[in-house]
């Protein structure tokens, strides 16, 4: 077994693998459901809970946008922050 598959970063190497347009689509995926859903259940909630699930919702998104920036950067290959 090689060392960098026994060192746990082997399904990241994988994961990098996968084709720019799936990162799109789970993100897209991640961020309209925590929407939807967080819409759902707020119009259900009681006036004082609607705040937290909205919030709740809003960092689903921001879930969702991450899975895309992670599959954006790994296809460009830039894994490494801007030089200032």
């Amino acid at each position: 077994m090689p060392a960098e598959e026994s060192s746990g970063t082997g399904w990241l190497r994988r994961l990098k693998r996968l084709p720019r347009p799936f990162y799109w689509v789970v993100g897209g995926g991640i961020g309209a459901a925590g929407a939807l859903t967080a819409r759902i259940v707020a119009d259900a909630a009681p006036e004082g809970m609607r705040i937290p699930i909205w919030l709740t919702g809003g960092a689903l998104i921001f879930v969702g946008l991450a899975v895309v920036s992670f599959g954006t950067r790994a296809w460009l290959g830039d894994d490494q922050p801007p030089t200032p």
